[in-house]
């Protein structure tokens, strides 16, 4: 089988160059004048490794190749890193009596340079993934810095994805699911960037498969920014060897990647199709992912495990003062309530934390508690409270929450969080009454949530996408989304009865736009239940409820 190659061309943009002084010798790397260089990442990258206070860095023996685009002759070195830092055998030096200006480019490989890349195709080991994350840097013109140091912090010019298997078909229960010959595909783009910074300018082309690194059953793969179009393939694979599966790239829209950013892609496998249940976006510095990938920012880990409610208060009042917004506290499995209280406490009090700036992690957590009371301040979690008659308080720092052992999210602990964009809880499986209430979630992944209780969704007018693949209950008004903008996709694909109690579409029953505004993926085993696009099932009391949907389609058998 032949390899195809993908091949980026970069249409650098015109620069004036200040006039060249005559070229000057190249020099040992230790003498004055040479180039000494420092190197660091704008965002995530590919490796694992981290400096003293947390940063990644570039591996021992990375390369990295560098051209000072104002000499005409003995302008490129490549610097190897050490022990000692980066060292090159073939140092070049500063011009003294002119400007400078530089092209950096990682990797060094044949064929690459600022603005020439091919993408591999096999990217299935930490190493073969990290030759394909094509990073580049240009600076402007600039004098011989005092210290002689040029300092290059590289851009990732290309587009990490991540696909997660997060549900299957009911078709799998019970059995080994094995999955082989994975390809993520990737299109062939035309990419312009100027010295700052990738701009633009992307065109689709042809797809090629790519290799991907698998890690259980989710695989990473770097490729080329782009629009795929709705029946376009995004991913092949085969399941025990048998059922040969194409997942094309649509969601509730064609998939549109953007360079430099890292895309979650969350998929559901049944028998006879794959389907995109939801994808989350960021930007590669703030979290990390599967595939080998650490982040730039490290979060600051406080462990809690041993404090009481002053003392945790003041360790993370203490990391917020000190401007540090990402901050992991682990805990014991059921915490007093005092200490989410002391985490509030600090959240709120802390002098210059902006709006929507923090990104929590509770890790050792199983049960957030109840706020048992919508007033007074010791019985809160992260939900409004009453302080005095007719004044409330708001956690509006909050931007994210990671709650990777929680298993239970009690009543109010995050209502009216305004600033909540996303919530990771992979393992829980109840959300409380008025959870997220009024907050500004865009999507709704819990893969193994089954009850999720009244009003849990209610006025979160923002989310475009509900993935609750095991869900059994959904209780009074607990997807009762203020009308958004767009279509809306619900994912209840369990396998199990699904009760529906009164009022649960309430905002979109009302309005009577069930039928033009969402699209329902069921389980296979439900199509008996469906009429065209009305949906029969049951309600609390075992009556038949019936809703119309925009469109009604299946996973599994």
């Amino acid at each position: 089988m032949k390899t195809t190659n993908q091949y980026i061309a970069l249409a650098v943009l015109a620069l004036t160059f200040a006039a060249c002084t005559q070229d000057e010798d190249f020099i040992p790397q230790g003498d004055g004048d040479a180039i000494k260089i420092s190197a660091s990442i704008g965002a995530l990258q590919t490796r694992v490794s981290y400096d003293a206070k947390g940063y990644t860095t570039f591996d021992k023996g990375d390369q990295i190749r560098v051209k000072n685009t104002l000499r005409t002759s003995k302008n490129i070195a490549t610097y190897t890193l050490t022990d000692e830092g980066w060292n090159t055998a073939d140092a070049f030096v500063w011009s003294s009596t002119s400007l400078n200006q530089f092209e950096a480019w990682y990797p060094v490989t044949d064929g690459t340079s600022f603005d020439t890349f091919t993408l591999p195709t096999e990217q299935n080991s930490s190493a073969l993934l990290g030759a394909a994350d094509w990073m580049t840097i240009g600076t402007k013109e600039i004098e011989k810095p005092s210290d002689k140091t040029l300092k290059l912090h590289f851009l990732h010019m290309l587009t990490k994805v991540t696909v997660n298997v997060t549900s299957w078909g009911s078709e799998y229960d019970g059995t080994d699911k094995t999955i082989e010959d994975v390809k993520i595909y990737s299109l062939a783009t035309d990419i312009v960037q100027d010295r700052e910074g990738l701009i633009g300018q992307i065109k689709t082309a042809s797809l090629t498969p790519i290799a991907p690194l698998a890690d259980g059953n989710s695989y990473t793969a770097i490729v080329c920014p782009g629009l795929y179009s709705s029946d376009q393939k995004f991913m092949t694979f085969t399941v025990n060897g048998t059922d040969n599966l194409t997942v094309l790239a649509k969601v509730s829209s064609p998939i549109e990647i953007e360079a430099a950013k890292h895309y979650t892609f969350n998929l559901t496998v049944g028998k006879d199709a794959a389907i995109i249940s939801s994808v989350e976006v960021i930007p590669w510095a703030k979290k990390e992912i599967v595939g080998g990938v650490a982040e730039e920012i490290f979060p600051t880990p406080i462990d809690a495990t041993s404090m009481n409610a002053e003392e945790l208060n003041t360790a993370v009042t203490n990391v917020l003062s000190a401007g540090e917004r990402y901050i992991e506290i682990t805990m014991t499995a059921t915490p007093e309530d005092e200490l989410f209280t002391a985490i509030r406490r600090a959240i709120c009090d802390t002098e210059g934390v902006e709006d929507g700036s923090i990104n929590l992690i509770l890790k050792g957590v199983t049960v957030i508690p109840d706020h048992h009371e919508f007033e007074g301040q010791g019985s809160s979690i992260f939900g409004q409270v009453q302080k005095t008659y007719g004044t409330v308080e708001n956690v509006t720092q909050l931007s994210s929450v990671n709650l990777p052992d929680v298993l239970t999210i009690g009543t109010v602990a995050f209502l009216y969080c305004k600033n909540l964009t996303a919530v990771t809880a992979p393992k829980v499986q109840t959300i409380g009454r008025y959870t997220f209430y009024g907050t500004v979630l865009t999507s709704v992944n819990f893969p193994e949530a089954k009850t999720i209780d009244n009003s849990a969704f209610s006025y979160c007018s923002d989310i475009k996408e509900f993935n609750l693949p095991k869900v059994t209950v959904l209780g009074e008004n607990a997807l009762d989304i203020a009308v958004p903008d767009g279509e809306v996709t619900m994912y209840l694909t369990s396998a199990d009865e699904i009760v529906v109690h009164k009022y649960c579409f309430h905002a979109l029953e009302i309005l009577e736009n069930l039928d033009t505004k969402v699209n329902l993926v069921l389980n296979g085993n439900k199509r008996s239940q469906v009429n065209e696009n009305t949906w029969t099932t049951k309600d609390a009391d075992g009556n038949d409820v019936s809703f119309t949907f925009k469109s009604i389609t299946f996973v599994g058998d």
